[in-house]
């Protein structure tokens, strides 16, 4: 350690500017080179138990912030929601390379801070265009969830209305084929209720319920399918509602303080180079500094030293 001291001390101007002031400048110059600052916005989610459904997907053991934090996660996970945000962003954003660094470093966050709140943030190198991230996010997103919410429903209505043609179809062959066999014998009555009637005609009697059955359930699933549908595309249309317009988290020079981090990573990365430098001119150091080392590394005894002569004395 002695040794190491020695060298510090023999070079201490290369050393004070390899471990301090150049960690030092590095550090300074991270943080003003490579700012970053975080932008949020907080949403408000409604409660479903206004319209007496709750839309497709969602969980009744799941508050609605959390239901609605789990589908915009998955969102935001597609290509799709970064294809639409690269769209929007055009206009804060026009130039494709410049928009593309910024759309790949946001690192969008998106969570419930409660039973009915979400928070979604995201970083940039600049607060204008944090905000209009998440604005452009925000907007996506909720675009994206009743488009697919439409699609969701019209594919399920539209197989219910195949369905229900069909059904319509085989009830009116029954009841034709009902009527048929009235016409072709009048003297025998079809009572509904009775146990009398022939085997034929209780048996074109029952086609003709049954397929009445089908109609009015499928009939029931469409209508409450279309009220789900509705429900859900109207509460996505109306929310979630931004209670908090996006704004950036801290301003200044350090911003959200993340480029602390990338400083102190910077600063680390000198403070080892000249630390290892140090290291290195050490271990080449083979200078003997006092008789304790000679005899040791000789392995012979000293007798006599002779002393440093100072200016005069070398002149005398």
């Amino acid at each position: 350690m002695r040794k190491y001291i020695e060298v510090f001390f023999r070079f201490w101007v290369r050393f004070t500017i390899l471990l301090l002031v150049a960690p030092a400048a590095a550090g300074a110059t991270t943080v003003l080179m490579f700012p970053n600052y975080k932008a949020y916005s907080r949403l408000w989610v409604d409660s479903t138990s206004y319209f007496g459904a709750s839309p497709t997907g969602w969980s009744q053991y799941l508050t609605p912030a959390q239901n609605e934090s789990d589908s915009l996660n998955q969102l935001m996970s597609t290509r799709a929601f970064a294809i639409d945000l690269d769209a929007r962003m055009k206009t804060a954003l026009p130039d494709p390379a410049e928009r593309g660094r910024a759309l790949a470093a946001a690192g969008f966050q998106l969570g419930p801070l409660g039973t009915h709140l979400i928070q979604v943030s995201a970083s940039c190198d600049t607060p204008s265009t944090c905000v209009a991230l998440v604005q452009a996010g925000v907007d996506v997103l909720r675009d994206e969830q009743v488009q697919l919410e439409k699609d969701n429903a019209k594919a399920g209505i539209d197989f219910l209305n195949v369905q229900l043609t069909d059904a319509r179809t085989q009830q009116q062959a029954a009841e034709d084929a009902l009527q048929k066999y009235i016409v072709d014998h009048p003297g025998v009555k079809v009572d509904p209720a009775a146990a009398s009637n022939g085997v034929e005609a209780s048996r074109l009697l029952n086609d003709v319920t049954q397929a009445r059955q089908r109609v009015t359930s499928i009939q029931d699933q469409l209508s409450r399918d279309q009220y789900i549908a509705s429900v859900s595309t109207t509460l996505y249309q109306a929310g979630p509602r931004v209670l908090d317009a996006p704004a950036i988290t801290r301003g200044g020079l350090i911003g959200d303080g993340a480029s602390l981090k990338k400083a102190a990573v910077a600063a680390g990365a000198i403070f080892a180079v000249g630390f290892a430098y140090l290291v290195l001119l050490g271990w080449l150091d083979k200078t003997a500094r006092d008789t304790r080392e000679i005899e040791h590394r000789f392995n012979v005894r000293v007798v006599a030293t002779i002393p440093r002569l100072n200016s005069v004395e070398r002149i005398g």
